[in-house]
């Protein structure tokens, strides 16, 4: 295995181990007053131009990366709002 590789897998693997650990802190409620709705929209809007432009340069592996990252921030803005409904 070359240098290039090996740094693709540990820097994707990292970035894996991220996003698990987000979804279980926003699946279970922690932590969420650390977010902001504007935040979380902006986040949601940049993984969505990048999923497109990956996917248009063919690279699709890292367009599925973008996508789950799209994923849990509209997952994450769905638990600001509904605990917000809650907390009214």
């Amino acid at each position: 295995m070359d240098v290039d590789k090996t740094i693709v897998f540990v820097a994707v693997s990292m970035g894996v181990y991220q996003l698990v650990n987000e979804f279980n802190n926003i699946y279970n409620m922690k932590g969420l007053e650390e977010y902001d709705r504007a935040y979380v929209i902006s986040g949601i809007i940049t993984s969505l131009l990048w999923t497109v432009y990956q996917y248009r340069q063919g690279s699709n592996y890292y367009a599925m990366y973008s996508a789950a990252g799209l994923l849990l921030g509209v997952y994450t803005l769905v638990q600001l709002y509904r605990r917000q409904k809650y907390e009214a």
